[in-house]
């Protein structure tokens, strides 16, 4: 039941995340772990996806500021690269997903009432 304890790890540290404070520098490690997860997850959505990485980017923007520098959170730049690159890419492929259903969708309602209407077209010159 590892499915389960990720997801329960991963609402944990979203609630983290979503909070009014952001990710401390002490749960900073374990937000990195339960976005890993998450972008490598088929089962996290697409919004977990997009808070942790709002709430990676922020944490990154202060070591970039000099506000964390010297922070050991400032020093994995590869780590949190590699990361952020997951979480870009399920983002991504999610969006293209959820557009393509869409216009799946679309042309099944299209299919749908051209056969109709040339039911109707049938009937109507009979």
């Amino acid at each position: 039941s590892s499915s389960s304890s990720s997801s329960s790890s991963t609402s944990s540290a979203l609630q983290m995340s979503s909070s009014a404070q952001h990710a401390s520098e002490e749960m900073y490690p374990r937000l990195l772990n339960s976005a890993s997860l998450c972008a490598n997850s088929d089962t996290c959505s697409i919004e977990n996806a997009e808070s942790y990485l709002r709430e990676i980017v922020h944490v990154q923007s202060g070591c970039a500021a000099g506000t964390l520098s010297g922070n050991k959170i400032c020093n994995d730049v590869l780590g949190v690269s590699d990361v952020v690159a997951n979480l870009r890419r399920k983002i991504d492929k999610g969006a293209k997903k959820e557009v393509r259903t869409f216009w799946d969708d679309r042309q099944t309602e299209w299919m749908t009432l051209a056969t109709n209407a040339s039911f109707d077209i049938d009937e109507n010159s009979s």
